[in-house]
């Protein structure tokens, strides 16, 4: 003993002659708890186990009798409250069920003798592996009774274990080879009994085990196989659709086959779901078998990040089950190289599809907009295999990106840097489109939310062959001509009439100015600031339903507290109305009288030119709405002075006439009301 440790308890007289050794034992109660609390996730999971154990000991039966027809029954019996699981497996012996029933946490499958001799040649075949399975059955039965006979042998055995470390064993007169479970359950676990739960729980735990599965006496509940099991190639596309459909109500806009490829033996398959994943935060799920038997549903840890919208079935022999068996070892390397397998299928899938049904790749990108374009802008691996093949909407019809990139080139003929155009203004590209014909230029349309960000990634992995230019924003080169002096002049005085009268109708932060622009018969354009782009992200963000409410509030926050740059009315001195509104404008402050124009009615011309513009540039919030109505109501309202005028006119006609000598007055003033 240490000298700085003092102590007056005295040492027993067989501990100071060396260290006592000494047997731990076992608190069964204590194990079932912390099985039935701790371990297993749902009460049902012992019929997993037994059905893993039916399995394994078909498996090695088949070994010595390959033409065996294995099968496993299920019974469920209400007066005595049981369930019972029969196989006609290979049977256990007195020295098998010693070694497995008598020493917890052992396998028969693992070590000892018996069954454990044929470990070696199974061990690719078989489910079971931690040797604590069987002893979920106590989690729900008060009573657990096993009938066995093993293959070549003549006596069969009886094993009975009510919940304790005492159990009883005795010959049986059984007369077939294999095994009988039977759980006599406790009181709280008799809805176990139900036959609809309890064929769910049989479907989902062992519909894909290569055995028959029977319930009751009717069946088979399980599928036995699925396409790929049923084939040694690929299993065809409509046979996998199919399954999905069937298994799990979903309607695939795409299936990807997975077969075992290089070091990977998984098969199954994966799927592009047709329901909308709108949630950034959402992951692609699998479910997965090991060796056919169930593991888990879901799984949101086998697929790569960015595969939000994929869902899939895989079995993969190689996965290592967790000690509940209800998930993998996320860090096992088997796990690691299947996401990475998978993760190669999809790019390959999707990048094939692009080159060789471009128009079904379209589709497909419109209905998984969100998911396929943002995690292309998070993920760079992802971004380099997909994004050059993602298709956006340009003033020459739909283009991808790459080609795009190309067309630009071509536009280019020859100078430095190629220009590729854009513009984010919802619902303003069809002005813009008629623009760049006219110029023959190449516009993207970038007003969906990620694909301004997807196009800025695309100019970045291509720095220095492109330059990429928003053409609805500022005042993009090439786009405008300027006026000459004295055009600036005749129409500066229009922008300070415009500006003046909406800042009287509430309009704040607005430049107005005059370029010469084709085609003529566009009146106006509203350009925004260059500043207000991340403005636009913050609004787009706003309108995703799948975005989480901490993000809303603060992209809510940062928008009101955001201060708004200016936008610029932009008016055409090639269009003629906006010509004759120079002549109006100028009249009006000359107070020209003998016009009779109603000042109201110049106010509601000069407010709609702005309000057109802005809602073509796609403005159509409240603000834009509560001024249309504004100027609506007072165009409205200058039409119905306008009718007064007309018929005070029509009086004073009817009324010179009578008095006579007005033969051509009607007809002047019929012409000047025209």
């Amino acid at each position: 003993m240490p000298r700085n440790i003092v102590t007056n308890t005295p040492l027993s007289p067989s501990l100071a002659d060396g260290p006592e050794l000494f047997q731990m034992e076992t608190d069964l109660d204590g194990i079932l708890i912390l099985l039935g609390e701790s371990l297993y996730s749902s009460p049902d999971v012992f019929i997993r186990e037994l059905l893993q154990n039916c399995h394994d000991a078909l498996v090695l039966r088949r070994r010595s009798e390959p033409n065996l027809a294995g099968h496993i029954c299920i019974t469920t019996s209400t007066a005595e409250k049981s369930i019972t699981f029969r196989e006609n497996g290979i049977g256990m012996d007195y020295g098998d069920i010693r070694h497995v029933f008598s020493v917890i946490g052992s396998s028969g499958k693992r070590g000892g003798k018996g069954l454990a001799d044929l470990r070696t040649m199974a061990e690719t075949e078989l489910i079971g592996q931690f040797g604590i399975g069987f002893l979920s059955a106590f989690t729900v039965a008060a009573r657990v009774e096993v009938f066995t006979r093993k293959a070549g042998d003549d006596c069969g055995w009886h094993w009975t274990n009510c919940g304790s470390l005492q159990c009883a064993l005795e010959p049986s007169a059984r007369p077939e080879t294999g095994t009988e479970v039977t759980l006599f359950l406790r009181d709280e676990y008799d809805f176990l009994l139900d036959e609809e739960y309890l064929s769910s729980a049989v479907v989902r735990y062992g519909n894909f085990l290569p055995f028959p599965i029977s319930l009751n006496g009717m069946g088979p509940v399980n599928a036995v196989n699925a396409p790929w099991h049923r084939t040694k190639g690929e299993p065809s596309l409509e046979q996998c659709r199919a399954f999905i459909e069937s298994a799990y109500h979903d309607f695939p806009i795409e299936v990807i086959p997975v077969l075992p490829e290089g070091g990977t033996r998984a098969r199954g398959v994966l799927y592009i779901t047709g329901e909308r994943v709108p949630d950034y935060g959402a992951k692609g799920t699998v479910d997965l078998y090991v060796r056919r038997m169930f593991v888990t549903s879901g799984s949101r840890h086998i697929l790569p990040p960015w595969a939000k919208f994929v869902k899939g079935v895989i079995d993969c022999p190689d996965l290592k089950p967790t000690a509940s068996r209800d998930g993998i070892k996320d860090d096992d390397p088997a796990t690691v190289e299947l996401s990475r397998h998978l993760g190669d299928l999809i790019v390959r899938h999707l990048r094939t599809l692009a080159e060789a049904n471009p128009e079904r790749f379209a589709r497909l990108v419109d209905w998984h907009h969100y998911h396929l374009k943002g995690m292309a802008c998070l993920y760079p691996e992802f971004f380099r295999e997909i994004a050059p093949y993602l298709p956006l909407p340009t003033s020459r019809g739909t283009m991808t990106l790459r080609h795009c990139l190309a067309a630009a080139r071509e536009d280019a003929a020859g100078k430095a840097v190629p220009v590729l155009y854009y513009q984010k203004g919802e619902g303003a590209f069809s002005q813009f489109r008629r623009m760049a014909q006219s110029r023959g230029w190449l516009v993207v349309d970038a007003s969906l939310p990620l694909d301004a960000s997807l196009l800025k990634s695309y100019a970045g992995e291509h720095r220095g062959q492109v330059t990429l230019v928003r053409v609805d924003a500022g005042d993009p080169p090439g786009l405008f001509a300027a006026l000459e002096p004295v055009q600036e002049e005749r129409f500066r005085l229009l922008e300070g009439e415009i500006a003046g009268r909406l800042r009287r109708m509430g309009v704040e932060r607005l430049v107005v100015r005059t370029r010469s622009f084709e085609p003529a018969d566009i009146p106006a354009l509203v350009m925004h600031h260059r500043d207000d782009e991340d403005l636009d992200d913050l609004r787009h963000s706003l309108g995703n339903p799948g975005i989480s409410e901490a993000a809303r509030m603060i992209a809510g926050d940062l928008l009101s507290k955001r201060k708004i740059a200016p936008v610029t009315l932009t008016l055409n001195a090639r269009n003629p109305a906006v010509a004759r509104l120079v002549d109006l404008a100028r009249w009006q402050r000359l107070e020209d009288a003998a016009l009779g124009w109603d000042a109201g009615l110049l106010d509601a011309l000069l407010g709609s030119l702005f309000t057109t513009a802005l809602m073509a540039s796609g403005g159509s919030g409240k603000e834009e709405g509560d001024l249309l109505r504004q100027q609506l109501g007072g165009l409205f309202r200058c039409v119905l002075r306008l009718l007064e005028k007309h018929d005070e006119q029509q009086d004073l006609i009817t009324r010179l006439e009578q008095q006579g000598g007005t033969t051509g007055l009607r007809h002047g003033l019929g012409d000047y009301n025209c």
